[in-house]
């Protein structure tokens, strides 16, 4: 992946009958293989890119045995900038013979996508993807429809629809730059064919963020 802007970005033109007054910007989250699809709004700036291509023989170009999540979520709330990771999960439970549960699984992949987008060179660590896209942030050379600022928050969410585990995974952090990165697992319930809609500051706050 070179340019995340050259990813689909389901930006809302028109949106949904249910989502809150006010609403000025949301986007649209996919899963196609369990036909999933959250929508989150905001009254302020919001974009969001799938960066794990799964439909029409597509695939992203990640390194072998990468982990990584459905989408990438970047937005504003007051005067903070966030870039969340979502992924999508139809059950949090395994299934069959599968061992590891989907929730860490999910964290698995929530990690990878993290660590992909990381400037590991710029906080002290050899160069990585994650430099080059940031410098093809900062250039113009990849123009997104949002982009964060300098002291942007980075959190990683897996949104589970149903079937919970009876103790769902406590937060994982991560220490990435002197940061402290939040991996976290969220239900929303109540999805009616697959689909929920929810606010991004309300989706930041179930995750356990204190918006300031």
């Amino acid at each position: 992946m070179k340019y995340l802007s050259e990813l689909p970005s389901f930006q809302l033109r028109l949106f949904p009958k249910n989502v809150p007054k006010g609403t000025r910007h949301a986007v649209e989250i996919r899963e196609p293989k369990s036909r999933q699809v959250l929508i989150i709004t905001s009254r302020e700036p919001l974009a969001a890119y799938k960066i794990d291509l799964q439909e029409k023989g597509e695939e992203t170009k990640w390194g072998e045995g990468e982990e990584h999540p459905d989408s990438v979520v970047l937005g504003r709330l007051g005067a903070r900038t966030y870039v969340c990771f979502v992924e999508l999960k139809a059950s949090m439970q395994p299934r069959g013979k599968k061992k590891t549960p989907h929730a860490d699984h999910a964290l698995e992949q929530l990690r990878g996508g993290i660590d992909h987008f990381h400037p590991f060179e710029a906080t002290g660590g050899n160069r990585s993807h994650g430099d080059e896209h940031h410098d093809a942030w900062r250039s113009g050379e990849d123009p997104l429809e949002f982009l964060p600022d300098a002291e942007h928050e980075v959190i990683g969410i897996a949104v589970g629809f149903r079937q919970m585990p009876r103790q769902p995974p406590s937060a994982s952090l991560l220490n990435r730059g002197g940061k402290r990165v939040m991996r976290v697992v969220v239900p929303i319930h109540g999805a009616q064919n697959n689909r929920a809609t929810i606010g991004f500051d309300e989706l930041l706050k179930r995750a356990g963020l204190s918006l300031r």
